[in-house]
């Protein structure tokens, strides 16, 4: 409660510029819904929202440009369209309703498809080539047989970051701060 109040009281006067820093923060998805609600609406009126968060996969939904800092440092700065444009990582994932194995084969026979995985729950990972086009290759798979699900696989800011940064997973992200603008 306390925090929607300093929330209200921080835009009443409608400012131009708003910071928030974690503004989820201990909130229930249902106000969090709320405020992700309030924050777009603020932004379609024209105001500028700078947001800070850990928690990035808030920053892909709300913004549309993305500053990542690392240990001081800043190590992204740029419209989230284009950091998923540079950082795409090429795969097709594909959930057969039958055996996985005959789309595995199916695929790994397409002169376009660089490498192929098959993950704990069926889904067939396609990394293609560089330069290829990707439709070409998920209508391959579709003609192969029935599937469940196909779609691009879009690389998270989670995995963009550790990326930059060239940290393990286990090793953490310590001093870590996202900012983003709305």
């Amino acid at each position: 409660m306390q925090q929607k109040v300093q929330f209200l009281a921080a835009i009443i006067h409608k400012p131009e510029l708003i910071i928030l820093d974690e503004p989820f923060s201990g909130l229930d998805p249902v106000n969090a819904m709320l405020l992700h609600d309030l924050i777009r609406e603020l932004h379609d009126e024209g105001r500028t929202i700078l947001f800070s968060t850990h928690v990035l996969h808030q920053a892909e939904r709300m913004c549309d440009r993305i500053v990542m800092i690392d240990q001081g440092a800043k190590v992204l700065d740029d419209e989230l369209e284009t950091i998923r444009e540079r950082f795409d990582p090429r795969t097709i994932i594909a959930e057969p309703i039958g055996d996985p194995a005959e789309l595995r084969s199916l695929l790994k026979e397409t002169p376009e498809v660089e490498s192929i995985e098959v993950d704990d729950g069926g889904r067939v990972h396609a990394r293609l080539r560089n330069d290829i086009d990707a439709d070409r290759v998920m209508a391959a798979a579709i003609a192969g047989g029935p599937l469940r699900s196909i779609e691009r696989a879009r690389t998270t800011l989670d995995e963009v970051f550790l990326h930059l940064v060239d940290r393990p997973l286990e090793q953490g992200a310590a001093g870590f701060t996202e900012a983003a603008h709305v």
